[in-house]
């Protein structure tokens, strides 16, 4: 298995609860500014913010030093994190499920996107049918991989991750962290598939409380709103494929 995966196998509790308090301090502000202002919906703009920033912060606390927290820019003036792993060379990003399915079926790939996909090869493909997926529905339109063959031929070494969450509309906190791998196969069609998912207990201690929840249910403001991001796109158009299915390690 890659050593990275392992790795965040072995740590899970370190990112979930970097993600889940980067989200609770998200949470907080918006409600402390909707207490203090006239019109504050501007903050849901800096939830992305929040996350990778608590995230970093505690990465780089844990004492370990493995993963190197590196900011960078996406399109004229989005500012986020990337997480590189000093052993692997892997690089990961954290993204919102919503906003990722928006900006990938929209059938562009953004640029700085689509440069770190590179890192992750072709995957090969039995089936040479087009067919145009969707990102995030539970039972999608599928192109038969061949996983094993797809790993087979790519290096450990230097692979592209994003790590995304998903926010529940009813309880408006974090339901699932899931560890996704994007891949163009040899149709040309994007694949996302699915590594990981991390554990979320339900009585971990910084999910939302009963005091926030209602607070939030109160709230003039969308809190779901502020998952799009301007983003530099290409102009090249690409299809979309995606499983649900964990991917399989080569031993």
């Amino acid at each position: 298995m890659n050593s990275f995966i392992t790795y965040l196998n072995n740590n899970q509790s370190l990112f979930v609860d970097a993600i889940l308090k980067g989200y609770r301090n998200y949470i907080d502000e918006r409600i402390l500014k909707n207490n203090e202002m006239l019109v504050s919906g501007g903050y849901a703009w800096t939830k992305a913010n929040h996350l990778e920033s608590m995230l970093g912060k505690e990465l780089t606390e844990s004492g370990d030093g493995r993963i190197k927290v590196i900011p960078d820019k996406a399109g004229y003036s989005w500012k986020y994190l990337q997480f590189h792993d000093n052993e692997t060379k892997c690089i990961m990003m954290l993204r919102e499920s919503t906003s990722l399915k928006e900006h990938i079926k929209s059938s562009d790939c953004p640029d700085y996107l689509y440069n770190y996909i590179q890192l992750n090869g072709v995957m090969h493909s039995k089936s040479t049918q087009n067919v145009q997926g969707t990102l995030w529905d539970n039972t999608p339109n599928t192109v038969e991989e061949d996983i094993n063959e797809s790993i087979n031929t790519i290096d450990e070494q230097s692979q592209f991750y994003i790590l995304t969450y998903s926010i529940d509309k009813i309880t408006k906190d974090i339901e699932y962290l899931k560890l996704m791998q994007p891949k163009f196969n040899q149709s040309n069609q994007l694949v996302l598939n699915h590594v990981m998912s991390f554990d979320i207990a339900s009585n971990n201690p910084y999910l939302l409380d009963e005091s926030r929840y209602h607070q939030l249910e109160e709230m003039d403001d969308d809190i779901m709103v502020g998952n799009a991001i301007n983003y530099e796109y290409s102009n090249d158009q690409y299809d979309i494929n995606y499983t649900d299915e964990p991917l399989k390690e080569s031993n």
